[in-house]
């Protein structure tokens, strides 16, 4: 696509770090855009700097870009390969106590000529349920008249869909889940993302939601069980499968 300002967007940022990402050209630090999370927008390349790109081996189109919270800059991220690259984001010198290195995913996929880099954390909700979940992200149980905008609230996620944890909670490792029915409580317990790394492949942890009001719902029971690239270290890449 050819625009007004003579940029073309064969590439294209797609944001689901559960915050606004602000991203711009190694070539050009002036220019910058932003994207909200569960959207995705174009970056714009001038024809020159894309034709300079295209008479190499490969696509050496650099991204840099800043999370929005307490983290530094990442620069680098580069649209050349398909697949998943992990990026380490670190706290900057004023962040607050809790903030801590963390990972972010940056997964390149192609369709129909157009790449798309997409940007996750670590950490990923798969529902294989029949209904929708909403998670909560907390070292203390949810009060029972939690507000739907509270912060380390997230989803819901359909079911047969995933969601990653936005990257600001990354640091609390319980999580509470319920079906979005609103006669039905969080789950008594949280599950644990330490916890089940420790746990032995193919175990599964049982959390229960109970009703409010039986005959509009009966109580609620899910298994969860994790996926890990490296049990040791489950921050550097999870999913975690509700069933």
């Amino acid at each position: 696509m050819i625009g007004s300002d003579s940029a073309f967007s064969p590439y294209y940022v797609r944001n689901e770090t559960g915050d606004q990402v602000i991203y711009w050209l190694d070539t050009d630090a002036n220019i910058r855009d932003t994207v909200v999370n569960g959207h995705e927008a174009p970056v714009k390349v001038v024809p020159y700097e894309l034709l300079q790109a295209s008479s190499r081996d490969t696509t050496s189109i650099s991204l840099n870009l800043q999370v929005h919270g307490p983290w530094l800059p990442i620069s680098g991220l580069k649209f050349d390969k398909v697949g998943a690259k992990r990026f380490v984001l670190a706290p900057t010198r004023n962040a607050p106590a809790t903030a801590a290195n963390m990972y972010l995913v940056a997964d390149c996929s192609l369709l129909n000529g157009i790449k798309t880099l997409t940007l996750r954390s670590s950490l990923v909700i798969v529902n294989n349920l029949k209904v929708a979940v909403e998670l909560y992200s907390s070292d203390q149980p949810p009060s029972v008249d939690l507000d739907r905008a509270d912060p380390q609230r997230f989803g819901p996620v359909a079911p047969g869909q995933s969601l990653p944890v936005p990257l600001r909670l990354l640091h609390l490792d319980r999580i509470y889940i319920r079906p979005d029915q609103g006669s039905v409580r969080w789950s008594e317990t949280p599950f644990s993302v330490t916890g089940l790394s420790r746990m032995k492949s193919g175990e599964s942890m049982l959390l229960q939601c109970l009703t409010t009001d039986r005959t509009v719902a009966p109580n609620f029971f899910s298994y969860f069980n994790g996926a890990f690239s490296n049990r040791q270290a489950p921050l550097r890449g999870s999913r975690f499968m509700l069933m």
